[in-house]
């Protein structure tokens, strides 16, 4: 039998019942509404008692094996991206540290200049007005060149 059929077949099965509710048939009450909808299960006893588990006898060493192989095999990986991605990120820092360095070198330069440039006799005098006396010759004391210096006062 087709769906189709079976369909119409449902759906005057639900006229006929209308109608015979209406009739009020005491004993077609206690029918189901729609035909051929027989259910039948079948449960089968089964019976385990005797059946013997079986035990997975050498499957944890090759499960053990695997894990060593993959174990070994990311420490290997990981042994051979180490160097060089510290190399990299070393080389980085050294050239950021040059770069740095060339920097600090240049405001230095820039500041002993202007130093020299604030500290030249007629700034000096600019500065101090007609306050500035110049010293003699006879009150500056000139301090002796440290020890490791090639020209030194201790060898005349």
């Amino acid at each position: 039998m087709s769906g189709m059929e079976a369909l119409l077949d449902w759906f005057a099965a639900g006229r006929e019942a209308a109608e015979e509710r209406e009739r009020g048939a005491a004993e077609d009450a206690r029918l189901r509404a729609l035909p051929r909808e027989e259910i039948f299960l079948y449960v089968k006893p089964i019976d385990n008692t005797q059946v013997r588990c079986v035990a997975p006898r050498g499957e944890w060493m090759s499960e053990a094996m695997t894990a060593a192989v993959f174990l070994v095999a990311a420490l290997c990986i990981v042994a051979a991206i180490v160097p060089q991605t510290t190399v990299l990120a070393i080389s980085h820092r050294i050239e950021a540290l040059k770069e740095e360095r060339a920097s600090l070198l240049n405001e230095m330069r820039r500041l002993r200049s202007e130093e020299a440039s604030l500290k030249s006799g007629e700034k000096l005098n600019q500065y101090a007005g007609d306050l500035f006396i110049p010293p003699p010759a006879k009150a500056l004391v000139y301090a002796p060149p440290a020890k490791p210096t090639v020209a030194s006062l201790e060898a005349r």
